[in-house]
């Protein structure tokens, strides 16, 4: 059949020009490709193809006359509403006539019939707009280029062109020249060459050449250009990443999501992409030419994230380096890749991944979202550090032991206090971080002196000061003991001599 239809086409007296003998074998090439697939269609498809893109045919067959047709006319009712626009002079125009010279609503039709004008192009279609700011062009299906104009001085033009089909490249293609300016072995090169074989993205200075369509051409134009890799062959998968120490005990486990590539040269791969918190960035190359690969991991910065989210991934960082090793497995399945790690460094301190820690426990004790503070900006200071810390301990149920210097107690009229007295002290505070969850009660601590004096008694005040020590056990506890509303209670017993070396906390 396609031979039947070669033939009617060679004999075809209307076809002007005659085919000539390389456009019959450039048909009969095209038709030999292994596993070409035909499908035919009859002349009525093709007649709602014709009622469908009527400019299609017009620009192909007739030379866009119809298409001419329709445009002088349009652009003859333009320059008449153009016209009708009174001129003014400056001079003589009152400010009031200048601002109703023209409104926006007067010229609907008027942007209708420009946009019918503009939209008689057989391959693209073109978007534009006014703005008093240059918008930043997205990517977009169907989108092969932009080009901005500044109009005034805070007004810009933008048009977008689209391609209108799959061939539409190719039946009217877009040449485009790219000219770019760097410096061998410059940190531009190194990355233009990572684009070549990994694919990985390059932005650089450049001299555009370009004939776009629609009389937007470009010459010699100089700014930045972003090239990226082709999204189409972009392969999105999952895997699992563990860290072991030199006893193979597990230290860190995360799950990243990432996106597999390679360059326009195909001799590298790429893959990149985070964790499930989004905080832990990885990227690892691979060399198919040589064998070799390299990971590099970044972490986001960490003010204003949920502390509990983000300990996972800060778990992992603080882990990342020698002599540790580092494991990967796929989704699912067992570790079987191993990778020794190099390097003493980590790309988060110890500090800062126990802290967080410390936060991620203190978020069980609460619905309030924990964040981790901007420490810096937030004025924290060494004493804010420790509070946090503490408070992680009473929660995990740790005794926290501090030093204590005297302090004051009220008296009540009924309870007979003697001066000189020895004693152990116990008393009571509810648990709370202002800095972190405000007034929210994390818990009750139960504070224990074990070696007091009573230094003084004046009013109904009883000043309270260390006798052989200064120690304070501090303990999470279920309750406190009762007190009247506003007030936490205070029991002191007294010590006798020969009882001195007795630890209250452990009798009754």
């Amino acid at each position: 059949m396609p031979e039947l239809a070669i033939e009617k086409l060679q004999k075809d007296k209307k076809v002007d020009p005659q085919m000539s003998d390389d456009e019959v074998e450039q048909i009969r090439t095209w038709l030999a490709v292994p596993d070409r697939i035909i499908g035919w269609k009859g002349l009525p498809f093709c007649e709602s193809l014709v009622a469908d893109y009527p400019y299609v045919v017009d620009y192909y067959l007739h030379g866009g006359r119809e298409r001419l047709r329709e445009a002088v006319s349009d652009v003859a009712r333009l320059l008449r509403r153009d016209s009708s626009v009174r001129e003014f002079d400056e001079a003589e125009t009152s400010s009031e006539e200048k601002t109703a010279l023209l409104e926006p609503g007067e010229i609907t039709e008027h942007f209708a019939r420009l946009d019918r004008v503009l939209d008689t192009d057989p391959h693209y279609r073109y978007d534009y707009s006014i703005d008093s700011r240059p918008p930043d062009p997205m990517f977009e299906p169907g989108l092969v280029a932009a080009k901005q104009l500044r109009i005034r001085d805070d007004r810009w033009l933008t048009f977008k062109i689209y391609a209108r089909s799959a061939q539409s490249l190719e039946e009217r293609p877009i040449p485009l020249k790219l000219t770019l300016q760097f410096e061998p072995d410059s940190a531009s090169d190194e990355s233009f060459k990572d684009w070549l074989k990994y694919g990985k993205p390059f932005e650089g200075d450049a001299a555009v050449e370009s004939d776009l369509p629609g009389g937007l051409g470009t010459e010699h134009l100089a700014g930045r250009v972003v090239m990226m890799a082709d999204e189409v062959e972009e392969q999105r998968f999952h895997n699992r990443q563990q860290i072991v120490g030199p006893d193979r005990s597990v230290l860190a486990e995360v799950r990243y999501t990432l996106t597999s590539l390679s360059g326009p040269q195909r001799t590298g791969i790429r893959a990149h992409g985070q964790d499930e918190s989004g905080l832990l960035e990885v990227e690892s190359l691979f060399d198919v030419e040589s064998q070799y690969g390299t990971m590099n991991y970044t972490l986001k910065p960490l003010a204003g994230v949920v502390a509990s989210r983000a300990l996972p991934a800060i778990t992992f960082a603080r882990h990342l380096c020698a002599p540790n090793i580092l494991r990967i497995a796929g989704e699912y399945g067992p570790f079987e890749d191993q990778l020794e790690l190099t390097g003493p460094g980590t790309i988060v301190t110890e500090d800062v991944a126990d802290v967080v820690r410390d936060l991620a426990i203190i978020q069980g004790q609460t619905s309030v979202p924990v964040v981790i503070p901007n420490f810096q900006e937030e004025s924290y200071t060494i004493e804010d550090i420790k509070e946090i810390r503490r408070a992680a301990l009473l929660i995990e149920r740790h005794t926290v032991i501090q030093e204590w210097s005297a302090f004051e107690i009220p008296k009540f009229p009924h309870v007979e206090v003697v001066p000189g007295t020895h004693c152990y002290v116990q008393a009571g505070q509810y648990l709370r971080l202002r800095k972190i969850t405000g007034d929210v009660v994390l818990g009750r601590v139960q504070q224990l002196v074990t070696s007091a004096t009573i230094a003084s008694v004046q009013g109904d005040l009883v000043r309270i000061v260390p006798y052989k020590e200064n120690t304070m056990y501090l303990t999470m506890v279920d309750r406190l003991p009762e007190a009247p509303a506003g007030s936490v209670a205070v029991l002191f017993a007294e010590i006798p001599d020969e009882e001195e070396s007795m630890d209250p906390r452990d009798s009754a």
